[in-house]
């Protein structure tokens, strides 16, 4: 797999996560349920980017649960 990040901006600049490393220092958490409506970027149209309609990162999930 590709070397993956999560992005987000804040007033001060960027803040960049590593998701490889997230995962590694995740194994040992405990799982835990979380609404998908308590995660900021679910709708936001996060992934897409270079078309004129963005679909929101629902709108992809949706779309998934089609096949």
């Amino acid at each position: 797999m590709r070397k993956q990040y999560h992005l987000r901006t804040n007033g001060t600049g960027s803040l960049i996560w590593d998701v490889e490393r997230l995962i590694e220092l995740s194994q040992s958490l405990l799982v835990q349920e979380v609404a998908l409506d308590s995660i900021r970027e679910f709708e936001e149209t996060y992934w897409i980017q270079g078309k004129d309609e963005y679909p929101t990162c629902r709108e992809v999930a949706e779309h998934a649960k089609l096949t």
